[in-house]
């Protein structure tokens, strides 16, 4: 028969000193965040300058898509002078 079937296993556990890690635990830890938060900045740094690169890149694009159209444009009404008609 249990008197006491609810209690606690260790009751004094409350009671003890909180356990403590050593300074090379603490110091090891402290190094691997300063690591993951480095590496993290580092991804995102590449992940920036890809999304720089494309947005340059489609920028270009655009640019010269807009002054082949201004180039075609141009000789469209140059034709048309020269036909003889002044307005299309």
């Amino acid at each position: 028969m249990k008197l006491r079937g609810g209690c606690a296993t260790y009751p004094g556990t409350p009671d003890m000193p909180k356990l403590k890690c050593s300074t090379a635990q603490v110091a090891a830890e402290k190094a691997e965040k300063e690591r993951e938060k480095e590496a993290k900045a580092s991804t995102q740094q590449i992940a920036i300058q890809k999304v720089a690169a494309l947005e340059n890149k489609m920028m270009l694009e655009d640019t010269s898509h807009d002054l082949n159209n201004d180039n075609t444009v141009a000789n469209e009404e140059v034709n048309h002078i020269q036909k003889g008609n002044k307005h299309k």
